[in-house]
């Protein structure tokens, strides 16, 4: 017999707080807790502005003229991590700074199975210890990489 009381899957109306506000990891653009889809054309610079953007998150740099929310970044480079490390080392040189908690994890992962989440659930936990810093952004690059021959376009593998 389960002695756990039942978690509550509903919110009631009278619970509901006197206002509401939503937190921001990019001001205006990119609410904690969220989840985004930057798409474009091949070869119009999704990864380097979401790269960048990350690095922003990480060091607590304003992006664009936009405030953010600090915290440790996870990138999931699922195609060309050489290039998302040299992205970063350009950025470590530019701005001078010598560490961030941000987190390059390159290795081939279909998110259509189960235990993917798992993996990278254990994997934010490391980089959680390893930079004393919550988690507050994963990027996934690319999308088509992480449904391992499914179809973006089906709502059954998305």
């Amino acid at each position: 017999m389960n002695d756990k009381p039942a978690q509550k899957q509903f919110r009631l109306y009278c619970e509901l707080e006197a206002t509401s506000t939503k937190e921001w990891l990019v001001k205006n653009l990119l609410g904690k807790g969220e989840a985004s889809a930057f798409y474009g054309a091949p070869g119009s610079g999704k990864s380097a502005l979401v790269e960048d953007m990350g690095l922003h998150i990480a060091g607590g740099l304003p992006w664009h003229g936009r405030d953010v929310m600090q915290g440790a970044v996870c990138y999931v480079a699922l195609e060309r991590r050489l290039l998302v490390e040299r992205r970063a080392i350009a950025f470590r040189e530019r701005h001078q700074i010598p560490d961030l908690p941000f987190a390059i994890i390159g290795s081939v992962l279909d998110f259509r199975a189960p235990q993917t989440a798992d993996a990278i659930d254990a994997i934010v936990k490391l980089v959680k210890n390893a930079t004393t810093q919550e988690v507050v952004l994963i990027i996934i690059d690319t999308i088509s990489r992480a449904l391992a021959g499914g179809d973006e376009n089906s709502s059954k593998d998305m």
